[in-house]
């Protein structure tokens, strides 16, 4: 188990390592500057947070899907350029990052399924699919 002393300690070089590299990216006058630093400093701090049910629902949804965000918000932003709809630049980000979510709810909702299945009536792909009366 890592103690909180070394805990705060790597935090606070991962916080300072991301500044520093992001000033030498951006500089500090930019508003990428600050979003990575404030990200990289929620990420790395272990904070308790109380919301609402629903918020948390929200963010339990984005924090599983971040890597299917990650993957796919580029190809849904694409598809949606293509789309004959009026373009809305507002929209643009809010297309790709809940089209990714809406992508990896598609993908994840099935296979959740099946394994409540198999761990409920067995594994219907071996044959031992047992029905409960």
């Amino acid at each position: 188990m890592i103690s909180r002393r070394k805990f705060f300690s790597n935090a606070v070089v991962t916080a300072g390592a991301a500044v520093l590299g992001a000033s030498f990216g951006w500089g500090i006058h930019a508003l990428d500057f600050w979003w990575l630093t404030i990200g990289v400093t929620l990420l790395v701090l272990p904070l308790n947070l109380r919301l609402y049910t629903p918020v948390a629902r929200f963010f339990f949804i984005v924090s599983q899907a971040t890597f299917a965000i990650f993957l796919l918000h580029r190809f849904v932003y694409e598809i949606y350029e293509h789309v004959p709809v009026p373009q809305n630049q507002n929209a643009e980000w809010l297309v790709g990052f809940f089209g990714s979510i809406g992508l990896w709810m598609a993908a994840v909702i099935p296979l959740r399924a099946y394994r409540a299945i198999v761990r409920r009536h067995g594994n219907p792909s071996t044959g031992a699919l047992m029905l409960q009366r």
